[in-house]
């Protein structure tokens, strides 16, 4: 332990303010690929972050000035509470350059803890009664008190036990099951006096459960276990994730959750539900959130905010984070899909999967169970997964179709995307070059050409805005006005949201295969230049088209 050798004073808990201190530098590792790019206390439970729920609970029982530790990706943390007021606290921050354990990390903060304090792991969840907790403390006049809770399987935890008075008289870091003498297992909340971190040295990697706290039951310190009832978890794997997210549509953990409609439905603001579809509680809906016709949401799943449901989709026991978008007739069952994910039509995904952010699904694949793709992976279509998916990724198919490019608006031909292809478009056709745009009379094919346009003019062309017309008219016209090229936006008859780009030439042709595999190239490497104002083409708006 590195330690100090300068004797410590003991001494009772006094009536002064009791501040919180949130541990939240966990990596996460055994929640990858969730946390791949996310620490671990930003993980959502019913969409919103472990640590907010640990606040709420803090919030509760009256603190308002809480500290935060921080190494992994400690941003993500910062750029969401900031200084805590949106969440009724003031928020203050210690960041760690190196990992320093969770003792090491407290006492980079100790010139906040003048008092009383209360440690909490910002990577569990819990409703454990902390005012009690505290209350125990000060009886007991402890200067370290543990809360403890009992689990059915104490061998991942550690196992601590206690005389009748709750003093503590023995600890077993993780034990084996000749080991076991208690199923009573520390939560990692401790109610502590300034004190005790005086045993830190600064600087230096501390634990608390393998050093401070042997340490001071060493010296004979009054140190105390308290044994909570409650509802208290580790989160500590994907399993336990998913059962965490269970127990609290269960109602087993106090949360501060929307009013329930009928069924344990809950709904947050603005979620569109088709008269058709079908919701089987206990489901969680964000706000934003579309579900499509014919679609089914089963028991135990979690809609995160703005995510898609399309037409007779089919899910049960499912979590999906913020803006997952799955297409018409997909099909899953007990998988776990971040940030942003995209599972095309008829795509099935089997239990215990697990899809870091931004993966995308083609459509009609299968992800076996128990398969985990790494972040911004690309399935192609007609893929049946059998194994986890880290390293690489399969390689994108061709963009272009018979003659132009094809996609879904809200995932593999977004706005963002549309840019891009508009500045590939402007670099193949070279600077100062002129073009023709127009859409169909879609709203979608609209906002499609309006994004092309902004990659255009980006690319340099000179961009002819012609309107609402039919594609065989701008077909016709590029060659009327002399222009050298020429794009068309349309939507699928049958799916508003599947949009389509025509491209002709200079003489109303279709790109030859050759033209669209410089296209592509330039597309993939993102090989197109950036140009600023004196060389940004113009924008001209051709009226009377369509006549």
């Amino acid at each position: 332990m590195s330690a100090t050798n300068s004797p410590v004073i003991f001494r009772k808990g006094g009536d002064g303010y009791v501040k919180a201190v949130i541990m939240a530098g966990g990596e996460g590792t055994r929640l990858r690929p969730l946390t791949c790019t996310l620490p671990k206390p930003m993980v959502p439970i019913l969409n919103r972050p472990m640590m907010e729920h640990i606040l709420n609970l803090l919030k509760r029982h009256g603190f308002s000035e809480v500290a935060s530790t921080l190494w992994y990706l400690p941003d993500d943390v910062t750029a969401y509470f900031q200084d805590g007021s949106a969440f009724g606290v003031r928020m203050e921050y210690y960041i760690e350059r190196e990992p320093l354990g969770t003792a090491g990390s407290v006492k980079n903060a100790s010139e906040f803890l003048t008092d009383t304090f209360v440690v909490v792991s910002g990577d569990a969840l819990t409703d454990i009664n902390l005012s009690e907790a505290i209350a125990f403390h000060k009886k007991k006049g402890s200067l370290a008190t543990l809360v403890l809770t009992s689990v059915p399987n104490p061998l991942s935890y550690g196992v601590v036990l206690t005389a009748d008075d709750g003093k503590i008289t023995q600890f077993l870091e993780k034990p084996t099951w000749s080991q076991v003498f208690s199923d009573t297992v520390n939560t990692g909340i401790y109610i502590l006096e300034p004190e005790v971190l005086d045993l830190v040295r600064p600087g230096h990697k501390v634990d608390f459960s393998q050093d401070v706290f042997p340490e001071l039951l060493r010296r004979k310190a009054p140190l105390f276990g308290y044994v909570a009832p409650g509802y208290w978890s580790d989160v500590g794997n994907l399993e336990v994730y998913r059962q965490a997210q269970k127990d609290c549509l269960d109602g087993k953990v106090r949360l501060e959750l929307p009013k329930p409609l009928g069924g344990n439905v809950y709904l947050e603001d603005g979620v569109q539900i088709h008269p058709s579809a079908t919701i089987g509680g206990p489901v969680y809906i964000g706000r934003g959130a579309r579900i499509g016709e014919h679609a089914y949401v089963g028991p135990y799943s979690v809609i995160g905010p703005y995510s898609q449901i399309d037409a007779h989709a089919n899910l049960k026991q499912s979590l999906l984070w913020s803006g997952v978008k799955l297409g018409s007739r997909t099909q899953l069952r007990g998988c776990v899909l971040s940030k942003d994910v995209v599972v095309e039509k008829e795509s099935e995904i089997y239990e215990g999967a697990v899809l870091g952010p931004k993966v995308r699904v083609g459509a009609m694949s299968t992800i076996t169970p128990n398969t985990k793709v790494w972040p911004e992976k690309i399935i192609l279509s007609g893929t049946k997964l059998r194994g986890s998916l880290v390293w690489g990724s399969q390689e994108q198919g061709p963009i272009f179709s018979k003659h132009g490019i094809a996609g879904d608006v809200r995932a593999n031909l977004t706005p963002e995307i549309l840019i891009q292809i508009g500045l590939s478009y402007g670099a193949f056709l070279g600077r100062q070059k002129r073009v023709l745009v127009t859409s169909d009379f879609s709203k979608v094919a609209d906002l499609a050409k309006r994004a092309l346009v902004v990659g255009l003019r980006g690319g340099g062309l000179d961009t002819r805005d012609g309107g609402e017309v039919a594609g065989r008219i701008t077909r016709f016209a590029v060659q009327e006005m002399a222009l050298d090229g020429a794009l068309h936006v349309g939507v699928d008859a049958g799916d508003p949201n599947l949009v389509f780009v025509e491209c002709w030439d200079g003489r109303g042709r279709w790109l030859t295969k050759g033209d669209q595999r410089k296209i592509e190239g330039i597309f993939v490497r993102e090989d197109y230049p950036r140009f600023g104002a004196e060389d940004m083409g113009d924008f001209i708006q051709v009226a009377g088209l369509k006549n």
